[in-house]
């Protein structure tokens, strides 16, 4: 590893935040309650670098270079012709606009910005023309090439980067689901996270220590996750120290909280710097989570479900059995659902659940450790339970198993291939209940209701009036068995 920051000694607002924290090579996060001075403390590894008695570092007599990044304090983008008119390719100044990156006195009006996907190609390129190493139409390959494995490291998207010379301009553009698109067709969150991950890059070999503040604005959880294990696993390849202030849940996951230093008030007095996150904290920490940690410790009985179709059912249980529970939708589906119980794995509160269709993955019981408290239903989805032949017979007396047979044989296998092989293996004998609960039950259901109540939009009403047919006795034990843990709730 080289040069990085061993300690601090924070000495902040008289006293009141007064305390030595101690930092690792590699990824260290910051978390903890609002006003607790955590972008303040990156202000002063900023300021105070230089002073071997405040910031310490692991060489403190060697080179102490430090970039600070701030998305949410991001300037505007320039536009790539305005830096190709800027720089030119003067090498003068192309030294004197990476100077001007590092090492500079920051304050918490003017963190570091971060410009936009193009330049940091465009940059990337005139290094290696003005090395006269190569010619531009070569630097731009060579460039595609080294951020195009950089991008695939957070997306599976590719660079286009090369040198126009009809028009002496470079030229880029993203390929994204095998599309090519110009890079303003990005969504806000994936430009915020690209370009970050591009400074961060770029700036490679001018320093080896980043202060980042609250990477993840704009950001959902997915490109969260995607982010923050990006830093680490960055750290590792290029030996580099990453100090970042986050609010994400992702501090909850265990592959980052043993990076984590939580900062908390202590009886409103001082600030103090602890290895875990308290009781008290788990209320405070902002971000998305909030909304659910409030929910937790307010000590409500929680189920957190991947669509509509889950709370329906899971409201109807509850009015039944006359149970005080509160069902959330997480949106963003299973994937959501399950990334959520896994940062619940370390918070030590019992009375929330997870819950997600079966989708014909079911979890190994290796794999479900790793989460917390996740419900995984062993059909489909959740509107399968409801195609039970005696649930349908409460509604109708008809020859269900045919009415299923017939509704599978409507959908139309151009749109929804996955119901082919279903189709051809009734026609070969197959019956309708060995194969029902594999199948995606929602499809079947909306056609049950477009055929029973002549409109497809009324599914959630049907949902419930076949729930309020069943016998109370009969929900848990017989029709719904995988529920039972509402009961314990």
């Amino acid at each position: 590893m080289k040069n990085y920051i061993k300690q601090i000694k924070i000495n902040l607002w008289e006293g009141i935040f007064r305390q030595d924290v101690n930092f690792t090579e590699g990824l260290n996060l910051i978390s903890g309650t609002n006003g607790t001075g955590k972008s303040q403390l990156l202000n002063l590894i900023a300021t105070y670098r230089g002073k071997a008695d405040t910031v310490i570092f692991n060489d403190n007599v060697g080179k102490k270079d430090v970039i600070v990044f701030s998305p949410k304090r991001n300037a505007q983008k320039v536009l790539v012709e305005n830096l190709q008119t800027q720089f030119g390719y003067d090498k003068g100044k192309q030294a004197k606009a990476i100077n001007q990156l590092l090492n500079q006195q920051i304050q918490d009006q003017n963190f570091q910005s971060i410009k936009s996907i193009a330049e940091y190609l465009v940059e990337s390129a005139e290094l290696l023309v003005n090395k006269s190493t190569h010619l531009k139409v070569d630097a731009a390959r060579v460039v595609q090439t080294e951020y195009d494995t950089i991008l695939q490291k957070v997306f599976n998207y590719g660079i286009l980067f090369k040198w126009d010379s009809e028009n002496s301009k470079y030229k880029s553009r993203i390929v994204k689901n095998n599309k090519q698109l110009n890079l303003n067709d990005l969504s806000e969150g994936e430009n915020a996270i690209i370009s970050l991950v591009f400074a961060i890059y770029f700036s490679r070999d001018f320093t080896d220590v980043y202060l980042i503040d609250e990477p993840e604005v704009h950001l959902n959880w997915t490109l969260e996750e995607k982010l923050f294990n990006f830093l680490d696993s960055f750290c590792v390849d290029y030996e580099k120290q990453i100090i970042t202030v986050t609010h994400s849940r992702i501090i909850a996951l265990d592959q980052f909280r043993s990076k984590t230093k939580f900062l908390s008030w202590n009886n409103k007095e001082s600030i103090l710097v602890n290895e875990n996150f308290t009781p008290e904290m788990i209320s405070d920490i902002a971000g998305d989570t909030i909304k659910i940690i409030q929910g937790i410790t307010t000590k409500q009985k929680l189920v957190y479900v991947e669509d509509e179709s889950h709370k329906v059912i899971l409201e109807e249980i509850i009015k039944i059995l006359d149970l005080d529970t509160n069902i959330q939708i997480i949106s963003g589906g299973c994937e959501f659902v399950k990334s959520f119980s896994k940062a619940f794995k370390n918070i030590p509160v019992e009375n929330v659940y997870f819950l997600i269709d079966g989708d014909n993955k079911p979890l190994t019981s290796s794999e479900k450790s790793e989460y917390k408290n996740l419900i995984q239903l062993e059909k489909y989805c959740v509107e399968n339970y409801l195609l039970h032949p005696e649930i349908l017979k409460l509604y109708e007396d008809v020859d269900w198993d045919s009415k299923i047979k017939e509704l599978i044989n409507s959908i139309e296998a151009k749109t929804k291939p996955a119901i082919k092989p279903v189709q051809v293996a009734l026609e070969k004998g197959a019956k309708v209940m060995e194969l029902i609960d594999f199948i995606d039950g929602s499809e079947i259901f909306i056609k049950l209701t477009e055929e029973k109540k002549h409109d497809k939009k009324k599914k959630y009403d049907f949902m419930r009036e076949l729930m309020q047919k069943i016998p109370k006795e009969d929900l848990l034990r017989k029709y719904f068995p995988e529920f039972n843990f509402l009961s314990n709730l």
